[in-house]
């Protein structure tokens, strides 16, 4: 699988290819919007399978403008916003094949994102009703949030794991202390 990755730090960058090749991708990364669009527009067997984006590039297109480049040229395309400031995102309806990994994040929490997004909605949907014991209509009685999963940040339950038609925008998790 081939993934893009537009990251304008040069050490993230590399950090975050490193990551994904060690589990087992391929990956080309770019350093800013400009680069990026070029890769999408590329049609000898270059594209993308996956787009691993920073919200913040820098001057320029942010990556949510790279994001909706490549969903209008690659519709089923899946995203992974990876950004410092999950707050920029606030607002945003992040659909079935979109995930957040907030920075600082772990290489486990961003290959399981990079693994959630490839799977197809309804396998996601599947899976994550095998795992669970609450049925869609049930709330969570420490958020009030109606799911179908048992992740322990609610912000992740109302934006990742609600249906469509049930999903909210996405809000980030106040900063905890101690980090």
């Amino acid at each position: 699988m081939r993934v893009l990755i537009v990251e304008d730090e040069a050490l993230i960058r590399m950090l975050v290819c490193d990551l994904l090749e060690q589990a087992g991708f391929e990956c080309r990364d770019v350093g800013d919007a400009a680069e990026a669009i070029a890769v999408l527009e590329c049609r000898s067997g270059c594209r993308p399978d996956l787009l691993v984006t920073d919200y913040n590039l820098g001057p320029g297109p942010n990556g949510m403008a790279v994001a909706l480049e490549a969903r209008r040229r690659l519709p089923e395309l899946p995203i992974v916003y990876a950004t410092g400031n999950p707050e920029c995102l606030a607002g945003h309806l992040l659909g079935a094949r979109e995930r957040v990994v907030v920075k600082p994040f772990t290489s486990d929490e961003l290959v399981a994102a990079v693994h959630e997004v490839r799977l197809p909605s309804n396998l996601w949907l599947a899976k994550q009703q095998q795992t669970t014991a609450l049925p869609w209509g049930a709330a969570d009685a420490r958020s009030g949030v109606r799911h179908d999963c048992r992740h322990p940040y609610p912000t992740y339950r109302a934006t990742m794991c609600a249906p469509a038609s049930a999903r909210t925008p996405w809000r980030p998790t106040p900063a905890r202390s101690g980090r």
